[in-house]
């Protein structure tokens, strides 16, 4: 289990890693957002306050029109909108999103579109770059690009015409500072998170290789209190018929030594002893010798003594029977 949790925590980690990794090279610190508003049929072009710092501090603003002198003017919204009066109009109020602008169209009325093209088809033109009404203003031919950094202090809005009398393409653009998360935490953590399972993966390999080590410890015990309980029968007598030449028991020494024990008689060692009729028939035939006078007179005293000593046992036995003689003795009528 702790292989396997090892294992994905390591993906984890590694997953983590790499995305702070991605993040830290594709991560931008700016962006650039920019939307562009055609004039169209509209006299004069000109932005709500707040606009044009809608996205960033600082705006780059791009201004043309197929023909004619492109002119911009940077005022007060006041100012911007009591100059455009009743003429037709296209107004920027906003953004439906990063890259497409919210617009109003203002149809006006039609005695002042006729002044405005009156003044377009002058032999001069529409010019609105002189008016004193202006914070900043300037001109262009067919296009025109201005960097503006509007007071927010106040309201101010740009607005923009041709000398033709007629409303030039707006392109507004900033550059905006994002704020980058710093990637290095997440590439710590990812790290640290492969790190743990790392050693979850170790812990859970050492935890086996014991396991193992104990399995083949208990086998190697078992096994030998196995072998040393059942022991296998010895019979010696092989070796001993083998040491013995066949001679069981006690011996001082092996049959199988007995030419040690028994060693051939050496001829000078032999010693002949004369059988005893040989003797006799040596000493003389029928001459009787001192010696044997001398047991011929003592065989009659042992007879008698031989005599004398049984009368004395058969006398003792009287004691204890009333006849002579024991109840066993074979005959006896009293046994």
């Amino acid at each position: 289990m702790k292989r396997i949790g090892g294992l994905l925590l390591v993906i984890l980690g590694l997953a983590v890693a790499s995305f702070g990794v991605f993040c830290a090279i594709t991560a931008e610190d700016s962006t650039v957002v920019s939307v562009s508003v055609p004039g169209g049929q509209s006299q004069f072009i000109y932005t709500e306050p707040g606009v044009l710092s809608l996205a960033a501090e600082t705006v780059t603003v791009t201004l043309s029109a197929p023909e004619g002198n492109v002119q911009w003017a940077l005022a007060t919204t006041k100012d911007a909108e009591l100059y455009v009066g009743d003429a037709s109009a296209t107004k920027v109020v906003g953004l439906e999103a990063w890259d497409k602008a919210k617009v109003e169209t203002l149809q006006g009325t039609e005695e002042a579109r006729k002044v405005i093209e009156q003044a377009g088809h002058s032999d001069t033109g529409l010019d609105i770059t002189h008016s004193d009404l202006w914070l900043k203003a300037g001109s262009g031919e067919k296009s025109v690009t201005a960097e503006l950094t509007p007071d927010v202090t106040f309201e101010q809005s740009l607005i923009a015409t041709t000398s033709t009398g007629t409303a030039p393409d707006l392109t507004l653009q900033w550059t905006r500072t994002v704020g980058v998360a710093n990637p290095v935490p997440v590439i710590a953590m990812g790290v640290l998170i492969a790190l743990i399972g790392t050693l979850l993966i170790l812990n859970a390999r050492q935890a086996s290789k014991a396991r193992m080590s104990a399995r083949r410890i208990r086998a190697r015990r078992e096994l030998s209190e196995a072998e040393t309980s059942i022991l296998p029968k010895y019979d010696d007598r092989a070796d001993t018929n083998a040491t013995t030449g066949g001679a069981y028991g006690a011996a001082i020494l092996p049959a199988a030594n007995t030419e040690l024990r028994e060693p051939p008689l050496r001829g000078e060692d032999r010693l002949i002893i004369p059988v005893a009729e040989e003797a006799a028939a040596e000493g003389g035939g029928g001459e009787s010798t001192p010696q044997a006078g001398k047991a011929e007179a003592e065989a009659p005293k042992n007879s008698q003594t031989r005599a004398d000593q049984a009368e004395e046992e058969q006398d003792w036995r009287s004691l204890w029977s009333f006849s002579w003689g024991t109840p066993f003795q074979k005959g006896n009528d009293n046994a």
